[in-house]
This record gives structure tokens, sequence and C-alpha cells, in this order.
């Protein structure tokens, strides 16, 4: 009967819902790849490389942003906890102050504002644009955590090294520096 098909095609997507993800995941993959030189290279200088030595190859277009994530139990039961928070995290002298309703970092995620994010009762501080040190040498970060005039949680972390993150690979925009520390 012409009315059972698409009963039929909405029972196969039922039982393999894991199958529309998969096709558009490849077509991603082939999209992406459609102008790869054929047999790669293995060349770390990336699409500008010269035509001489080695023929350019092509860059995946995965984004990045440079991060430090802060974690350790005390941090996630303030965050679960049912108060709202205001929150001042500063990587060496760049800081950001957020009033967080209660609640608000006990999920998967949230952008509390400019500069900070939570998830899953951590905390990512997002270092402005600007900075472009983050891979010399090593930092330091704070993070005050407070509740009304009670002061739940005052931290300093020094010696922060960040790590180099590429992830179209080397000679491929864009690099990110990330760094997690305990508190």
């Amino acid at each position: 009967m012409a009315g059972d098909a698409p009963a039929r095609s909405r029972s196969r997507q039922a039982r393999q819902p894991w199958l529309a993800p998969l096709a558009l995941a490849a077509a991603a993959l082939l999209a992406g790849c459609a102008g790869a030189p054929a047999g790669g290279t293995s060349d770390d200088r990336g699409p500008a490389a010269s035509a001489t030595t080695a023929p350019p190859r092509a860059c995946t277009e995965i984004g990045c942003q440079s991060s430090l994530t802060m974690k350790g139990t005390r941090l996630a039961a303030i965050l679960a906890g049912r108060r709202p928070l205001t929150v001042t995290a500063c990587l060496d002298r760049d800081c950001v102050t957020h009033r967080v309703p209660a609640g608000r970092c006990a999920g998967l995620g949230a952008r509390i504002g400019d500069g900070l994010e939570c998830a899953d009762r951590t905390l990512v501080v997002l270092p402005p644009p600007s900075r472009q040190d983050m891979g010399s040498g090593s930092h330091s970060a704070r993070l005050t955590l407070a509740s009304g005039a009670a002061v739940l949680l005052d931290e300093r972390v020094d010696g922060i090294r960040f790590t180099r993150f590429a992830p179209n690979g080397p000679g491929c925009p864009p690099t990110c520096w990330i760094a997690v520390v305990r508190l």
C-alpha cells in the first residue's frame, strides 16, 4: 500500500538512529578532502608550501579557541550548588567577572559571559583574542567564587604552561593554546 512506505521508512530510522549522522559525517569528510592532493604529503609547511618542493596540501577547517580549564572537587561542589555566584577568573592580568544564576554550571555547558564558560562543573577561561603570548613562558591564574559577601573559593595557580593545539594539523590554521589546572 502507498500509505505503508512512510511508516516503514520511519521505523527503519528508529531502529538505526546512527545512520543519518554517519551519512552526514561521511559527506563532510568527502567534501573536506575533495581538494587534497592524491597521496597527501607530510610537509609541515601547510598550504603555502612551494610547488617546487611539494604540492600544497589542503587543510580542514576545524576551529578552536585558546582556553584554560579549571577543575576540582571543591569547585565542582560549589558550581553544583543552589545559590547564585559571582565568579572572577583571571589569567595573568586579564580578568573577567560575571554573575552566575544558581545551578547554571551543573549541566552540559553554558556561556556565562565574554571570556568565561562552564561545563559539567568546570570553568573554562577564554583569553582575550588579542593575547598572542599563550605559548611562551609560564602563566598564573586566579579564581574567586563568592555568594553574596561569603567567599566560597579563592585559589591561585602559578607556573601554568599551555600546550599548542592545531586541530587541522601542522602548518594549517588555527593554532590554539590549552591548559588544564586542578584547584
